[in-house]
């Protein structure tokens, strides 16, 4: 178990991120995540640079959804305006295979809301709302929540479009 940063050697604070959250993935307690690990996550989030933050846009993606069920909602909680951790939680939602992580990572897509118009195509959002009509059906719970949000983000966008003609 790794419990803080300090105890991580890496090239910068990208990849000491994904090093710290590698080295806990044994720990299997949810309260442990909650809170013990993402609070230092957080807390390591917070001292993010601009280009820190764009740096982890552009890796996070390619961390498998043991690291990204991890770092999705404290990305959410803490990216600033400018970084846009809506969208990022978004993708990272979409890249998520594993249904237990979805079912735990859907109750936060209201986030959606926060992502600029024409940011994202519509057919984007489509898979987003195909991803919670699957757990759904997976499931038995409606999402009603969820899926009011993309529809919600997918009316804007549309009209959004349409301003632009």
């Amino acid at each position: 178990m790794i419990s803080s940063f300090d105890q991580i050697i890496a090239d910068d604070k990208v990849e000491a991120l994904f090093l710290f959250i590698k080295g806990n993935l044994d720990e299997t307690n949810t309260d442990a995540w909650i809170h013990g690990f993402d609070p230092i996550i957080e807390s390591w989030l917070d001292g993010f640079s601009e280009s820190e933050w764009n740096l982890l846009e552009a890796e996070v993606l390619n961390w498998n959804e043991d690291i990204l069920i991890h770092i999705a909602i404290p990305i959410l909680l803490k990216a600033p305006r400018y970084a846009n951790g809506d969208l990022i939680f978004a993708k990272i939602f979409l890249q998520i295979d594993h249904l237990d992580y979805q079912l735990y990572l859907v109750s936060d897509i209201h986030g959606l809301t926060g992502i600029p118009d024409g940011k994202c195509e519509i057919s984007w959002y489509n898979e987003l709302k195909d991803k919670v009509i699957n757990l759904k059906s997976v499931f038995g719970s409606d999402y009603y929540y969820g899926l009011e949000y993309i529809d919600l983000k997918i009316k804007t966008e549309t009209e959004y479009r349409a301003s632009l003609i």
